[in-house]
């Protein structure tokens, strides 16, 4: 069984995640009033793959629902047990999987592909729940 213990941070691996994420980040832009309608259903795509060998369907241990209210809208509820009964502490973690408009004119990058500079990532949701 594949248990969270055993994920290592992978630098690379992070950053093609991240790379997948800002890809979406024009789709997930909330402004109602500008007719831009978040779809949040393409971020969930990437992280429940990226969580696939260790969701309890795969043998893993995080049970994993996608929940939604309007339609493309999704988000995700992750679920993982303690390791012993002494484990009761409850954390819920509140995440959002939408950005803020981008006016790609305002940016020195395109703002909707993760742009690598030494050690900088750019791209618009790097800072927020997408980073």
């Amino acid at each position: 069984m594949s248990s969270l213990l055993d994920i290592t941070l992978n630098e690379g691996a992070y950053v093609a995640l991240l790379t997948k994420l800002i890809s979406v980040s024009e789709k997930v832009q909330n402004a109602p009033g500008l007719g831009l309608i978040p779809r949040e259903d393409l971020v969930t795509d990437f992280v429940l793959e990226e969580l696939k060998p260790y969701l309890k369907q795969n043998g893993g241990a995080i049970d994993a629902q996608r929940i939604g209210f309007k339609e493309g809208r999704g988000n995700l509820i992750l679920k993982y047990a303690g390791t012993t009964k002494a484990d009761e502490t409850i954390n819920i973690v509140g995440s959002h999987l939408d950005v803020v408009p981008a006016n790609p004119e305002g940016w020195e990058r395109d703002p909707f592909t993760l742009s690598v500079e030494g050690d900088k990532l750019y791209g618009r949701g790097t800072t927020d729940c997408l980073g």
